[in-house]
């Protein structure tokens, strides 16, 4: 369903920040406490302004083990005892020491914000005392008075003027002292609040790159967003004119709507992304950086239509992208930021150019948008981003070949980029490149398998592809992986099929139908009945081929019953309208 910069995120991680137990190299025990250490290592950064741990690999890695580093207080007296403790808390050697849950370091840091006890360090006497002094000034100020008062009475008359006067400076100090630490409390507040700007930014992008690398935390990353964003409307609401704030408020938008999308939960993102834009649109001035930003979020816009069946948007929003990157790219021309927009936009192209079953704008975009990540990619500072975006360019590419009727050029690009992808693989630590791997498999068994001859090695290509999906769709709700997952049982049972395997045939189909219809009860997409219908009609195929008559006809039917249902869900799919055209053909030919 499109693939973007924005949507996957990258490896960011180093190993300043990493966990004792990720040092120790032991997958199984990385959970949600190497991320409190992560969090922790991070507010330490906030903090000193260096990170834990820095020098030779070797010795960073000892030093993470054995939990070796420089305190904060040690790097900078001034920080609070409290909140160093909340910092050494998060980056306790043993996991158990650590905070139980995210949710109680933050609860912490927020105790911390509004002066109130954090359960990292215990307060002594003294800061007890003071902390009840400042929160009941006005009883403590009474009580003072009235003590005063008992002992004035209780002077001689020759004491009383005297007495009056020393009371009147004494108050006099103590109002200079009230006003001095007014105004130490309002610039402690000021750092406060900065504080936490930069602790949420800095979950925020754990959330968007970091578990994005993790099967199974979809669903933490969408809840930290959530939180985040609620935290920065609330900030906004208190700045409704600070170009800071409304900035800060875009981009969190931004990337929680990314994540609804993975999710498919659609109307959510489309309503973050129109926010996101129009927050962004009513700054007074934009960088270019923030220009580049503003064609990432109409292109991502574009994308959440073109899944959710809205053709015609998507073309506007895309369209839109495309004036803001081609006016970019004619000031600065060599640019990587504005080239890796375009490429991501060319990427979403293709798929709105497949759908109009125009291939050879498909072809045209796919072999600009490979040229550009491959350039990137050998260049000076390639990014993991690079290497995958390249790989879905490459794929779609070889679709859009064997579709124009050239399948020696396909597969030839099917198989280089196969090639590269695996190399990278063994160089690049990324999620996202081990699925557009998988991804690249799957579109490459899909153009054999509409052959008339099968390759030889097509079966070998579709069990790599389920073996990579199969992986990872293990414990992680993200929706594609389970829908491509379905597809690779579809395309291998096809295969299958072709090669008289009758039964394992079917049992890839009947594989695929019950995952398509899970997933259907999750997210009723155009696309999602499309692969339905799909499968529908390939079983309608097998039961005829098999002398069931009327099995065929109900299978049929299913078919057009489902692809109706996407047509209405996309009805500006040339591609959709058609095969629903030739299914309903099809159903009255085996009527008549």
């Amino acid at each position: 369903s499109g693939s973007t910069n924005t949507t996957m995120g990258q490896v960011i991680g180093t190993l300043a920040y990493m966990s004792p137990e990720a040092a120790e190299g032991i997958p199984e025990a990385i959970g949600p406490p190497a991320d409190i250490y992560c969090l922790g290592s991070t507010l330490y950064f906030l903090l000193t302004g260096v990170a834990p741990h820095h020098g030779k690999t070797i010795q960073v890695i000892e030093d993470i083990r054995a939990g070796k580093f420089t305190s904060p207080r040690e790097k900078n007296s001034q920080i609070p005892k409290a909140l160093e403790a909340i910092c050494l808390k998060a980056m306790s050697l043993r996991p158990e020491d650590r905070y139980e849950t995210v949710g109680r370091l933050v609860a912490d840091v927020e105790s911390w914000m509004a002066d109130e006890p954090v359960t990292a360090i215990a307060d002594g006497i003294t800061t007890r005392l003071a902390r009840l002094v400042r929160k009941n000034r006005r009883l403590f100020a009474t009580s003072c008075a009235f003590v005063l008062l008992i002992l004035a009475g209780a002077l001689a008359t020759s004491w009383l003027f005297a007495q009056k006067n020393s009371q009147l400076q004494s108050a006099y100090g103590d109002l200079e002292a009230q006003n001095h630490e007014t105004e130490q409390q309002r610039e402690v507040a000021e750092q406060n609040a900065e504080t936490a700007r930069g602790i949420a930014l800095e979950i925020v992008d754990i959330a968007e790159k970091q578990l994005s690398q993790m099967n199974g935390e979809t669903e933490r990353r969408e809840a930290l967003m959530d939180r985040a964003y609620v935290l920065f409307e609330e900030l906004l609401k208190k700045n409704p004119t600070e170009p800071q704030a409304i900035w800060d408020t875009a981009v969190v938008a931004l990337k929680t709507a990314n994540v609804k999308r993975l999710l498919g939960k659609f109307a959510d993102a489309e309503q973050l992304y129109l926010g996101s834009i129009e927050l962004q649109q009513s700054l007074d001035s934009l960088s270019k950086e923030a220009e580049v930003q503003l064609a990432n979020t109409y292109r991502d816009l574009g994308t959440c239509y073109k899944v959710s069946g809205k053709l015609e948007e998507a073309s506007d929003a895309f369209d839109r992208t495309s004036e803001i990157l081609k006016k970019l790219l004619a000031e600065y021309p060599e640019d990587r930021a504005i080239a890796l927009s375009l490429g991501a936009l060319n990427i979403e192209l293709i798929s709105a150019a497949i759908e109009n079953l125009d291939y050879q704008r498909a072809l045209r975009c796919a072999v600009l948008a490979e040229d550009i990540f491959l350039k990137r990619a050998s260049g000076d500072k390639p990014e993991s981003r690079d290497y995958y975006l390249a790989n879905i360019a490459a794929y779609r590419r070889g679709e859009a070949l064997y579709e124009l009727g050239r399948p020696e050029e396909g597969r030839q690009v099917y198989q280089q980029a196969i090639e590269r992808g695996d190399e990278w693989e063994e160089r690049v630590v990324d999620l996202n490149l081990r699925y557009v791997q998988a991804r690249l498999r799957l579109y490459f068994v899909m153009s054999l398998a509409k052959q008339p001859a099968v390759e030889e090695d097509a079966k070998a290509i579709a069990d790599e592809a389920i073996r990579r999906f199969t992986m990872l769709s293990n414990g992680n709700p993200k929706l594609s992986y389970s829908y491509y997952l379905a597809r690779s049982y579809h395309f291998r049972g096809l295969i299958q099929q072709k090669l008289g395997a009758m039964q394992e045939a079917l049992e890839d189909y009947n594989t695929a139908l019950e995952r398509m219809r899970e997933i259907i009860g999750k997210a009723p997409t155009s696309n999602h009945f499309l692969a339905i219908a799909q499968l529908h009609h390939q079983l309608y195929r097998y039961t005829a081929e098999a002398g069931e008559k009327e099995t065929a006809r109900q299978q049929l039917q299913a078919a057009v019953d489902n692809q109706t249902k996407s047509v209405e869900l996309s009805p500006d799919s040339l591609f959709n309208r058609q095969f629903l055209i030739d299914l309903e053909k099809e159903l009255t030919r085996i009527q008549d």
